[in-house]
């Protein structure tokens, strides 16, 4: 009973730990590096409040304001569980970044937990060193902040790991209740919560234990019983099976079409060396190296049977989307925030190898030497991607002229209006500015050209004066149609 009492005591204070690591990070506004996905799952939440799930069809609505129901254009990619989720809780604390911050944070928290009582088949202190490491990861923090699926979906995938690991040792069924619920949660939320069951099946076989294979081919069979849903649902919205886009994104990220961005074009040897760089850019040296020693311990050593099976586990989460949607992961870098949960574990259990070698009596679970050890790893992360955390903060800055513009041009202009952003700069923040203001965002058409506005007619054109000055003789032309606004130093210009 006590030992139950003090693995409760240590969990809270994990959880503590990684709120106060995550807290400063929640009340900003969707203006970061990635916060194009805040955005823009807001925007469909936004939408879900506005005409209902009725109206909506449960669809995810991309459409801004003034647009009818029935000229709606809708966002089939995903599940619609994150923009869902933040519906529910814009709808009781209001539109607020915080409020949808503070939510997807929370899954985050469940994560470190989780990882926690996983790492109990490991000796002494390992699972509570395994949360601290990766709770102390900037891209953990990061991404579990962002109202994605990425935070959710990690917790729903450690939810069935959890709930399989105990309900094998103990055949208790609400183990079996909590892993199906982890199973169902992510199949409306995201799709790589469907690697969980796969994963399992293949760490059983590679253990040889049969006894469960049936059971995780019925999960396996569960989840193409929800994309069979999914694919419905989108007919209904769309007018067929793989309408919006689905099927091709889908080939896209499994890299089975041709990339026409020239920025994301990359052929296997590059996307290796790119991945390999960014996990070093997040991660750091010291968790890596410690990480890489934990690893070879886990794998060699015979007598580590059990968490071996959890090393494979969070394996094979790791490297799901790495392998099989290569494209989604070169193009989105923040997708390797499924590699803290292995990092964390194997950087653990490489200090502890080496305490174990440097401390007297180490294994017999002395904690001292484990809290100093932990503490120095984590320091020495962060000191070694200092620049990653430092871009990552600035990244909110940067580009505040996104939700400045956005909020003024909801509040002086009426729904449906076009808006001409004269700042190729800002094109990275259109999703961004387009939440804010509610209204569509355009910019030039191939830069400038001879025309001022790009041979545009908007209603409101949008010259952020840093980045351009309109000719004299066109600026006299424009004025003669549209009046100057001056906020902030960005220059508005409404047709009169």
């Amino acid at each position: 009973m006590n030992t139950q009492f003090n693995k409760k005591i240590i969990g809270i204070c994990l959880v503590i730990f990684a709120a106060v690591m995550i807290s400063p990070w929640l009340n900003r506004p969707f203006t970061g590096h990635h916060d194009f996905t805040g955005a823009f799952d807001s925007l469909m939440a936004r939408n879900y409040l506005r005409y209902g799930l009725i109206q909506t069809k449960l669809g995810q609505v991309t459409s801004l304001a003034g647009v009818q129901p029935e000229n709606f254009s809708y966002h089939t990619h995903h599940p619609p569980g994150v923009p869902l989720l933040i519906a529910a809780v814009y709808k009781i604390f209001g539109e607020h970044e915080w409020a949808a911050r503070a939510e997807f944070a929370a899954f985050g928290l469940g994560s470190v937990y989780l990882l926690f009582l996983l790492g109990k088949n490991f000796s002494g202190n390992t699972g509570w060193q395994a949360a601290v490491l990766m709770s102390s990861t900037i891209l953990f923090i990061y991404v579990s902040v962002m109202p994605v699926y990425e935070s959710p979906a990690l917790f729903l995938m450690l939810i069935q790991f959890y709930g399989f690991c105990r309900f094998t040792e103990t055949g208790r069924k609400r183990y079996l209740a909590l892993m199906t619920a982890g199973a169902f949660g992510g199949y409306i939320i995201a799709w790589v919560t469907y690697f969980a069951a796969p994963i399992l099946l293949v760490n059983e076989i590679r253990i040889r234990r049969w006894k469960y294979i049936r059971l995780l081919l019925t999960f396996i069979g569960a989840g193409a019983g929800f994309f069979g849903l999914h694919l419905w649902h989108t007919k209904i919205l769309t007018g067929s099976w793989f309408g919006g886009g689905l099927g091709a994104i889908f080939l896209h990220r499994l890299s089975a079409t041709e990339e026409t961005d020239p920025r994301y074009a990359f052929n296997l040897v590059s996307y290796v060396t790119t991945i390999a760089r960014r996990i070093f850019d997040f991660y750091g040296w010291p968790i890596l190296i410690a990480a890489g020693l934990g690893s070879a311990v886990i794998t060699t050593d015979k007598t580590r049977k059990n968490e071996r099976w959890l090393w494979y586990v969070l394996l094979g989460t790791a490297l799901s989307l790495p392998i099989v949607f290569r494209n989604y992961v070169f193009v989105h870098d923040y997708l390797l925030f499924y590699f803290s949960p292995i990092l964390g574990l194997s950087a653990a259990v490489g200090i502890n190898t080496i305490l174990g070698r440097l401390v007297p009596k180490f294994d017999d679970g002395r904690w001292v030497p484990a809290v100093v050890a932990t503490a120095g790893l984590a320091l020495a992360g962060y000191l070694s991607t200092k620049i990653v955390w430092q871009d990552l903060r600035s990244s909110l800055e940067w580009y505040e002229a996104s939700k400045i513009i956005g909020e003024r041009l909801r509040r002086t202009t009426k729904p449906g209006q076009m808006i001409l952003v004269m700042n190729t700069k800002l094109y990275d923040q259109e999703m961004q500015m387009q939440y804010y203001a509610d209204r569509p965002i355009l910019f030039p058409v191939n830069g400038v050209g001879s025309k001022a506005t790009g041979g545009l007619d908007p209603d409101i054109i949008v010259n952020v004066t840093s980045d351009y000055q309109f000719p004299a003789a066109a600026l006299e032309k424009i004025l003669n149609v549209y009046r100057l606004e001056t906020d902030y130093g960005i220059e508005y210009y409404y047709r009169r």
